[in-house]
């Protein structure tokens, strides 16, 4: 679970080739680049107001502890976009 649904990441969904609803995919933090691939396997799978579902492999949850900072990239992003008053770096250089 995380703190992150439909307020945060929009009820936009696209669908994989076996149907199943993507709201975002996942990756980790990068110090570079800001994040990091998506991680396989790895994408918000239900969202409600405020929380989002994460399905991956067990191997991927099994490097994810609790408190971990996940960076999810939306499937839709003019509402966050449109938040951002000025250019926003992620990490420090």
């Amino acid at each position: 679970m995380i703190f992150g649904g439909a307020v945060h990441l929009s009820k936009e969904v696209i669908r994989d080739a076996q149907g199943e609803e993507i709201f975002g995919r996942v990756a980790l933090p990068h110090p570079q680049e800001g994040w990091s691939s998506s991680l396989a396997q790895t994408h918000v799978a239900r969202i409600s107001q405020e929380h989002g579902i994460i399905k991956s492999s067990a191997e991927v949850i099994a490097g994810i502890q609790i408190g971990d900072l996940l960076m999810v990239l939306p499937v839709h992003s003019c509402l966050t976009a449109d938040l951002l008053r000025r250019e926003t770096r992620v990490f420090p250089e």
